[in-house]
């Protein structure tokens, strides 16, 4: 291809290209001056900015689950995870049975995507992740088989992307007109194997591989058990936005990937790791999900180990808030979000409207919405 462009160009072709080139290598140094600068400096917080001065109020608003199986639309056996479009949609996926279901933001069932486990079209091993585009497109992404199915807004499989087959995939994202990023799981990360950028972006429908952002971690430790690295759009500026495990590190991308700030708090027991009695290794605390609010706030689901008078050390779920420019806010304990019986909630994500969805395995797989408030 390039011998027949030098052929019909000549001369004039190749100054073209050589100006191409310069314009190029300018706009990389730019990029990298940028990621480099005083912008992309960590910024380690440790108190609230709002501590004992704006109060969190939370209210339950409905609920999609049931323990009835006579109920299939609304019967899940464990829900991996969750998503909601811009039109305010909740995708539920459901890992076990290798399928999804979209219902509206009533609660009312829409639509099933996946045709249940195995290695077929539209089929999972592990069903991980779930994410939809602008126009209704939904991606589920396949840990163990290392690939994205793709599926029309009405279920109709589509095709596959082939990713990272050497390496298992997690966290997924539809992003703008053709784009998807793919995140490699975090065993791989702490592991050391992988080198690259933790979250890959790549062309849709071509599947062609475009870049990455994000850096690995630079402690190696494949026995380390943590929580999970998350990616999302905030809903205000359209930024990209990065949560890692380990370390408490959160990363503010422009739409073009360049690296903008870079954020987090102190919580010590992120630095804390325990054995259990099979010789794993258990980080005390760590980052599991990621989301914003429609005025540009973050919320990054941590969940710490703690200790409780007259019973075993327990792990429980926290959100903490931060704004717009990445200021740490305040933290909503768990337990604001907890069931009746005490059990704490998995993975949750919020909707255009300012509310909060939380996905819980006890007493049975159900997700709830709730409406939350700064007083």
């Amino acid at each position: 291809m390039f011998a027949a462009d030098r052929r019909i160009g000549g001369p004039r072709r190749l100054r073209i290209r050589n100006i191409e080139s310069r314009i190029l290598l300018l706009l990389i140094c730019l990029c990298s001056s940028l990621c480099n600068g005083k912008s992309a400096d960590y910024v380690l917080q440790e108190t609230p900015a709002w501590e004992n001065k704006v109060i969190v109020d939370i209210k339950e608003l409905l609920v999609i689950g049931t323990s009835n199986l006579e109920e299939p639309d609304y019967f899940f056996s464990y829900i991996m995870d969750i998503f909601i479009d811009h039109e305010n949609n909740i995708y539920i996926l459901d890992q076990r049975n290798g399928k999804a279901a979209k219902f509206n933001k009533d609660g009312k069932f829409d639509c099933r995507y996946g045709n249940g486990r195995g290695q077929g079209p539209g089929e999972f091993q592990f069903a991980s992740d779930i994410t939809a585009d602008s126009e209704g497109v939904v991606y589920i992404s396949d840990r163990d088989q290392g690939r994205v199915s793709i599926f029309s807004p009405t279920g109709k499989f589509l095709a596959n992307i082939a990713t990272i087959k050497s390496m298992p995939l997690m966290d997924i994202l539809a992003y703008g007109p053709g784009r998807l990023f793919v995140g490699v799981d975090v065993r791989n990360y702490l592991s050391g194997r992988w080198k690259e950028g933790i979250f890959q972006f790549y062309s849709v429908p071509d599947g062609g591989l475009r870049g990455s952002i994000g850096k690995a971690w630079k402690k190696e430790n494949s026995r380390l058990h943590v929580g999970g690295n998350s990616i999302c759009v905030n809903k205000k500026n359209g930024h990209i936005i990065v949560s890692y495990a380990l370390p408490y590190l959160i990363e503010e991308f422009s739409k073009d990937c360049v690296l903008l700030r870079r954020f987090g708090r102190k919580v010590p027991s992120f630095e804390e790791i325990t054995e259990d009695r099979w010789g794993n290794l258990l980080a005390s605390g760590s980052s599991l999900q990621l989301s914003s609010l429609p005025d540009g706030k973050m919320i990054n689901m941590i969940r710490q180990k703690v200790s409780l008078p007259k019973q075993e050390s327990r792990y429980v779920s926290q959100l903490d808030i931060f704004d717009e420019d990445g200021r740490y806010l305040l933290t909503v304990p768990g337990e604001k979000l907890q069931t009746r019986g005490g059990y704490d909630f998995l993975w949750m994500e919020t909707d255009n409207e300012g509310n909060l969805w939380a996905a819980y395995e006890d007493p049975f797989p159900h997700v709830k919405k709730f409406k939350i408030s700064f007083k």
